[in-house]
């Protein structure tokens, strides 16, 4: 209970810093507005495409600097943004792929459990269903025809969206400036923090 008290202080501190960053950025400048969808993916699992065989834990995942574990993060986030990508809204700057995080199964047969965030960025306006695009991103990914190597076999996902406004003097150069999407990503973590905060009151 205490390391999770600690774990949120530090989020919703850096959360308000990156915030306060933004809004410094955009005194005095007139902005566009983008939207932010984020999809949050937690208890999953992949397994390989042509034999089925999960993926399995390695102690080396616990550590985030090892070549297994960039390994895992590059192919976990390419299965899950190719499925992602086909479910949601049309249009959006390709996702952005976070919060990585590997953790031991229950059973030796068991796959390692991966949670990760996946967040796109749209230059128009976009209201999806969230529930109903909730409900196709459980129900649709084992019939999905996977061009990795890897597919999905269990997961759990959540969508949330955050508009966002961007200093009108770098319209044209979204992708070249890192403090925008650090700043973008930060709005979208304190609506995910909240998000966690109800996952793992219930789950628990």
């Amino acid at each position: 209970m205490f390391k999770m008290r600690i774990i949120n202080l530090v989020n919703i501190s850096t959360v308000l810093l990156l915030i306060n960053l933004l809004q410094t950025k955009s005194q005095g400048q007139s902005g566009q507005r983008v939207t932010v969808l984020t999809v949050s993916i937690y208890r999953a699992q992949l397994s390989d495409k042509m034999t089925g065989v999960p993926v399995l834990w390695n102690g080396d995942y616990e550590n985030p600097e090892t070549s297994a574990f960039k390994k895992l993060a590059a192919e976990s986030c390419d299965t899950f943004r190719e499925y992602v990508k086909s479910e949601i809204p049309k249009g959006s700057v390709d996702g952005l792929c976070t919060r990585h995080i590997f953790q031991q199964p229950g059973s030796v047969e068991s796959g390692v459990s991966i949670s990760l965030r996946l967040s796109f960025m749209y230059m128009n306006e976009i209201k999806p269903d969230y529930a109903e695009l909730g409900s196709y991103l459980r129900d649709k990914f084992a019939h999905f025809q996977f061009t990795s190597s890897h597919k999905i076999t269990e997961a759990s996902f959540g969508v949330c969206e955050a508009d966002v406004e961007i200093p009108g003097e770098d319209k044209d150069a979204i992708d070249g400036s890192k403090w925008k999407i650090i700043a973008i990503i930060a709005l979208v973590t304190l609506a995910i923090v909240v998000f966690g905060g109800f996952i793992y009151i219930f789950v628990k």
